[in-house]
């Protein structure tokens, strides 16, 4: 069938695009690989793949239904994989050029991953895929098909990215850069001292940077994957000697970015569990596709693990979810331990944070939650309260438990708060200010007893 024909034309193109993108990362030519990537998004991501989506993968859904069903959920995972990969190669491309080794490394990582998945990709289509939905279509469709493809690529005024494509991998391969000098200090270089931070400096962090990295133990800030109307939601990593932990990993429209983002920091490494903080649909309402593509193990408040199933947790992965116990608990991660830290009815009657005392990070879900401000890091604390108030006044349900949960935190010997949502606090003086606040602030049933009243509602006409 032509239309096939069309896609497996566009596969020869792909597959010359990824092998010179290969060529290009080691040793790095970093113009090669910024047009590349540049083309690399218009071109696969932005029409072929579109044209997949859009067109051949409705039509087959129509008329082969359960057939070929897992295939296209398959395929359209891999899809969402390759475009994480493709835009952490893009971000870390700027500061590898200046010579950051992080991003450098993280370049490195993503291309090298998104080209094995893009290739394993393609292939499974032309010598799988292809084939089996060509006889299964009639040919009075194909015609159809090809109109509908050819109409994707003129909406989307592709074919100048095609051939700039096209030309580009026929041109002679560019000799490989030497990168600049770091344009910033790195506190990683500041001190030897195995017990001290090795952090990225904070003037630069920003989400899918490291909080704390020792070249054994890092706590990494995935990358902001949300959209819409869906509120901000940050999500973690803790990975110590190739184990990795994922803290409140999301809902299923951020999962194949925020899967596929974990298993590039994971690298050969493994994932061994899934915390969530409470039971909120933006904590872990992806939790079934972790469990079935990962062997993690789960863990929330005991309160809510008959709950959580209704998530569509597959019974036969329930075993596999934990209860944390009201106390809270030590979890080990290799051979590091990590704390799970009470926090119930801040703001779930059920809830835990995760304290690192590796890295002295506490990540404090929605504890320090800040609404409206742009800046990664609380650089004044003064002016980030009005960011933080309005939250946790009326989603915490009495101050008298945010004030037990600040006078239980001071024992933790904490340099950072990561909250679930907004900005950072870093260094001592500013957690401390923000447990002095906590212990001070009325919220919930203390500001708005008028919620419990009947009379407007009885009053209504």
């Amino acid at each position: 069938m032509k239309a096939f024909d069309v896609l497996r034309d566009e596969h020869v193109l792909i597959r010359s695009a990824l092998d010179r993108l290969e060529l290009a990362i080691a040793p790095p030519a970093y113009a090669e690989i910024e047009r590349l990537l540049t083309l690399l998004e218009r071109f696969v991501d932005g029409v072929h793949q579109q044209k997949e989506e859009e067109v051949l993968f409705p039509v087959v859904r129509g008329e082969l239904r359960e057939m070929v069903h897992g295939a296209l959920e398959a395929m359209t995972k891999e899809h969402f994989m390759a475009r994480a990969y493709l835009k952490a190669a893009v971000r870390a491309l700027p500061e590898a050029a200046e010579g950051d080794p992080s991003a450098s490394a993280l370049l490195h990582d993503s291309a090298t991953h998104y080209v094995a998945l893009v290739r394993a990709h393609v292939d499974k289509e032309d010598e799988i895929l292809f084939p089996f939905v060509e006889r299964a279509l009639r040919e009075d469709q194909d015609e159809v098909l090809c109109a509908q493809l050819a109409n994707v690529e003129a909406d989307l005024s592709a074919a100048g990215d095609r051939e700039a494509l096209a030309a580009l991998v026929k041109s002679p391969p560019p000799e490989p850069e030497e990168p600049a000098e770091p344009s910033f200090i790195d506190a990683r270089t500041l001190s030897d001292e195995p017990e001290r931070r090795s952090v990225v400096a904070f003037e630069n962090l920003e989400a899918g940077a490291s909080l704390y990295d020792d070249g054994v133990h890092s706590n990494v800030w995935l990358h902001d994957f949300g959209r819409g109307l869906a509120v901000q939601a940050n999500q973690f990593l803790i990975v110590h000697d190739g184990h990795g932990m994922v803290l409140d990993p999301g809902g299923p429209k951020v999962y194949p970015d925020v899967y596929a983002e974990t298993m590039l920091r994971l690298g050969k490494g493994r994932l061994d569990h899934i915390f969530l903080s409470h039971q909120d649909p933006d904590i872990g309402t992806s939790l079934n596709a972790w469990l079935m593509d990962t062997d993690a193990d789960a863990y929330v408040s005991r309160l809510w693990v008959r709950f959580l199933p209704h998530f569509g947790i597959d019974r036969l992965l329930e075993s596999r979810l934990h209860p944390i116990p009201d106390e809270g608990m030590v979890l080990k991660l290799g051979d590091a331990k990590l704390i799970l830290v009470p926090a119930h009815f801040l703001h779930s009657p059920g809830n835990f944070h995760v304290y690192d005392p590796t890295s002295k990070v506490l990540f404090s879900g929605d504890v320090g939650a800040s609404m409206g401000t742009e800046d990664p890091v609380v650089r004044d604390f003064d002016a980030h309260v009005e960011h933080m108030a309005g939250f946790h006044r009326r989603y915490i349900a009495t101050g008298a438990a945010l004030r037990a949960w600040a006078r239980a935190a001071r024992q933790l010997d904490v340099e950072t708060i990561a909250p679930q949502h907004g900005s950072i606090l870093v260094g001592r003086e500013m957690v401390n200010r923000f447990f002095d606040w906590c212990e001070d602030l009325p919220c919930g049933v203390d500001v708005w007893p008028e919620l419990f009243t009947m009379a407007s509602l009885q009053n209504a006409e």
